[in-house]
């Protein structure tokens, strides 16, 4: 047990910071609302933010504490990485070293799931070597007979692509498209500081190791025989 975890900090502030935004779209003159919106800042204030830790990382826990699992799989508390954006290269760059470092450290084996997470947030890091090691982990073809082993089981994808955790969990299917195209582009438009990031976090390799060659499919999409091939073999 603890208390202001990071994971539960980063995403109370992360629905507070939308709650805000919501709130300024409306443009309300409404006395209750703006008493409403300085109590919601006010708690912001308050709230502790993501520090580095003495080895570096993204703390976990609100003490120094030693990772009893070094290599587990969960990556809660770096929440403002992925989704969150409150950790990024540009605008929070100490952090955003921590939190790649917190990758490293817990290492390139996992269960599908977890890479298939570990892919967003190393695209969100603009770690495009990382996001695809990490993609190619996922994607690993799995047997359809492989045995039920422990949680530290090995990743991977079945036949039928659904994700080997092994025998099955449905969170792999989670490797966010909207920001990313799974890892392997990232393109996304920032309205804080109007840029356009396009391609930072992208090897130009499918996981197969082919060059991304491909015809446009639609906004934002592109085919790859490479994975296609890889897919299918």
């Amino acid at each position: 047990m603890s208390i202001s975890t990071t994971a539960d900090v980063a995403m109370i502030r992360g629905l507070l910071d939308r709650a805000l935004d919501l709130h300024a779209r409306l443009d309300t003159q409404d006395q209750q609302d703006k008493d409403w919106r300085e109590r919601v800042a006010d708690a912001l204030d308050r709230l502790p933010s993501e520090r580095v830790g003495a080895d570096g990382r993204v703390a976990e826990w609100s003490t120094e504490l030693c990772d009893a699992e070094p290599k587990h799989r969960h990556m809660s508390h770096l929440f403002g990485v992925y989704p969150a954006e409150r950790i990024r290269p540009d605008s929070t760059p100490d952090l955003a070293e921590a939190a790649l470092r917190t990758l490293i450290a817990r290492g390139g084996y996992s269960t599908g799931w977890s890479l298939a997470w570990r892919v967003s947030l190393r695209a969100r890091l603009r770690d495009g070597d990382g996001a695809h090691t990490a993609l190619r982990a996922f994607l690993a073809s799995m047997p359809d007979d492989v045995a039920e082993s422990p949680a530290m089981g090995p990743g991977g994808v079945y036949r039928s692509l659904l994700c080997a955790h092994p025998p099955f969990q449905i969170d792999g299917r989670g490797v966010d498209r909207r920001h990313d195209r799974v890892g392997v582009r990232d393109r996304r438009h920032r309205p804080a500081d109007r840029r356009t990031y396009r391609g930072q976090a992208g090897h130009g390799r499918c996981p197969c190791g082919r060059a991304t060659r491909g015809r446009r499919e639609g906004p934002g999409r592109r085919s790859c025989a490479g994975m296609n091939d890889h897919l299918a073999s």
